[in-house]
């Protein structure tokens, strides 16, 4: 794998768990759709691997359900915890 894919699978894994928490939401946080979109959509571009087409198809899928956040401009509350897993086993993926 190209050091270009695994930058961006880092550049997702930090935006998700940089995001800010919600009060309560555990496990939810807060982050910016149009950014998340972005990086998914260069990720999918660069894998060939069914398997991790998928788990971005996934991601991308959180993301289009995710509900708006009443203040601030893009901005989506998403399950946290279960992208980062989904992000861990892209990683691991691609990692060869």
């Amino acid at each position: 794998m190209d050091n270009r894919t695994l930058d961006l699978i880092e550049m997702l894994y930090q935006t998700v768990d940089e995001a800010y928490g919600v009060p309560f939401g555990k496990g939810r946080c807060v982050v910016e759709r149009e950014r998340v979109l972005d990086i998914l959509k260069r990720l999918k571009n660069r894998l060939q691997c069914k398997v991790s087409l998928e788990l971005v198809g996934t991601m991308q899928q959180i993301i289009a359900e995710a509900p708006k956040v009443p203040f601030g401009k893009d901005r989506y509350v998403i399950e946290g915890e279960r992208f980062l897993e989904i992000v861990g086993e892209l990683h691991a993926l691609n990692r060869n």
